[in-house]
């Protein structure tokens, strides 16, 4: 009888162990702002991903990240073996890279299959049930502007080369509970290209956040994917 706590514990090891969760982050290979011009090009185009509602006339638009994910396939297989595996929470980051202009409000985030088409011809605004880059939502986020950070200059320090930008605010958004996420995750788990849009859900929001080129210590756009063995 003393014996049992043991083998219960070691029975308890090996079940948590054949069903350790991996957490893998997989940076976005490009990000997107979209205006009712087409995509922003050039140096901005790079270091922000900005969503704007209609509200802001002009301004207005939305963003596309996509994600290559055949490097994070491959990690899954080898850990855990070809096909045995199930993905069970995939989080979206952003970097905030906030303006005098950025303003809090709603921002929907969609999945879509539509990983060929080219973002040279998409023009604002987003259509969810659109010919091109059709999608299903997959969560949302509030954007509430919290101030970037001041450089991390020492006191008294003399230098023509300021210290970076200390990382800003990031924004975690849970995608892996709406109506597109059971198609995301079976993307993911093919290793198939992600596409995701970040479209208005206010009229009066300005969501800025970083592009693939960030400012300072910014990170460019991430998805986190979780998975377990099945």
């Amino acid at each position: 009888m003393k014996s049992l706590p043991l083998y219960v514990s070691i029975v308890g090891l090996l079940v948590a162990s054949h069903f350790t969760a991996s957490a893998q982050s997989v940076p976005a290979e490009s990000a997107v702002t979209v205006n009712a011009l087409g995509p922003v090009s050039g140096a901005n185009g790079d270091k922000y991903l900005n969503v704007e509602g209609k509200s802001k006339d002009k301004y207005a638009c939305f963003g596309v990240l996509r994600f290559k994910t055949t490097v994070l396939k491959a990690e899954l297989d080898k850990k855990f073996g070809v096909g045995k595996y199930k993905v069970t929470g995939v989080k979206l980051e952003l970097s905030q890279s906030n303006a005098k202009f950025s303003a809090a409000g709603n921002v929907k985030v969609y999945f879509s299959a539509d990983a060929k088409t080219a973002t040279t011809g998409l023009k604002y605004p987003y259509n969810p049930t659109g010919k091109t880059l059709a999608g299903s939502q997959v969560g949302q986020v509030t954007f509430t502007p919290v101030p970037n950070p001041a450089p991390a200059t020492p006191a008294g320090a003399k230098t023509d080369k300021p210290a970076p930008r200390p990382e800003s605010h990031r924004d975690v958004v849970d995608i892996s509970k709406g109506a597109g996420s059971g198609a995301l995750s079976t993307a993911i788990s093919s290793g198939a290209v992600v596409t995701l849009v970040l479209a208005e859900g206010d009229a009066a929001v300005a969501a800025t956040w970083s592009g693939t080129a960030p400012v300072g210590k910014n990170k460019p756009p991430a998805i986190v994917v979780t998975a377990v063995k099945k």
